[in-house]
């Protein structure tokens, strides 16, 4: 058996502390508890499945695809809103100085 931990998401913390969006990794842990259920279920099937040489009946494959692609439209919802919320970021904690001011010190 595939050892549940493997999955767990344990990694996710520090890669959104590191970029230090702490709302959002709220937001993420929550669809991910929701999710990592479904996505442990399809891991552990279908490695089962391929350690027994067998291979799922049409409708299981149809299941396994989507709800596999659930998680990752949700991943990729997520993986959106990083990337607004840091253009946020960016856009607030900018140092540059404003371009009228470059030109002025060119002068």
């Amino acid at each position: 058996m595939v050892s549940v931990k493997k999955f767990d998401l344990q990694w996710m913390p520090n890669v959104v502390c590191e970029l230090e969006i702490e709302p959002i990794l709220v937001t993420m842990r929550a669809k991910a508890a929701r999710n990592k259920e479904i996505l442990k279920q399809i891991l552990l099937v279908t490695r089962e499945e391929m350690v027994n040489g067998k291979y799922p009946d049409p409708f299981h494959q149809k299941y396994i695809y989507q709800e596999t692609m659930h998680v990752i439209r949700i991943l990729q919802g997520e993986i959106q809103c990083l990337k607004e919320h840091s253009r946020k970021l960016e856009k607030n904690n900018s140092t540059e100085a404003p371009q009228k001011d470059l030109d002025e010190f060119r002068e």
